[in-house]
């Protein structure tokens, strides 16, 4: 049997009604969306997914949200989350490449190189979960990096029958003389 009870259906909808109205007023006075320490504390979360890799986008969107009057905050939030991304796939794919490895001796985890991969991803979640002045020195040595890689890999090195001899040797490809 339905019962009809209007006194009690508009009580109950004023108090829902106000009870949200109040809510709103005290988020909005104590708790601003466009206040900077939020901004902040979201962008920390951007930049701590370099190493975690999930998540950026939706970040950025809520970034982007709280900036929307400010052109210099918003591309100052994609200049973070390019960063992020660009970094956060080179992790995913380097350690794609590690996991897999066979499981030979040479590529244990406790090999010195493992450790410092390792210690690699540490300093990494460091900088970008604090990023300091020191940033540019690091970029530099960076570069200097890639520079020496480029070299290696360059097919028209001096090195480069070296490392296809050993390649075809590793696969157990016969070559001729």
């Amino acid at each position: 049997m339905v019962r009809y009870d209007p006194s009690s259906f508009i009580n109950d909808a004023m108090a829902l009604v106000l009870s949200m109205l109040v809510s709103s007023v005290a988020f909005a006075v104590l708790l601003p969306p466009s206040t900077p320490w939020l901004r902040n504390r979201l962008l920390a979360d951007l930049r701590r997914q370099v190493v975690l890799a999930s998540g950026a986008r939706d970040l950025m969107f809520q970034i982007n949200a709280l900036a929307q009057d400010d052109p210099a905050a918003r591309r100052d939030t994609l200049r973070w989350l390019f960063s992020v991304l660009e970094v956060g796939n080179a992790v995913i794919d380097l350690r794609r490449e590690v996991a897999a490895l066979p499981a030979e001796a040479r590529y244990a985890n406790t090999m010195a190189w493992r450790v410092s991969l390792r210690a690699m991803d540490d300093a990494l979640s460091a900088l970008f979960e604090r990023p300091r002045a020191e940033r540019h020195q690091l970029q530099r040595i960076l570069t200097q990096l890639h520079f020496i890689r480029t070299a290696l890999l360059d097919p028209q090195s001096p090195l480069e029958p070296l490392t296809a001899a050993r390649a075809d040797a590793s696969q157990g490809v016969a070559h001729a003389a």
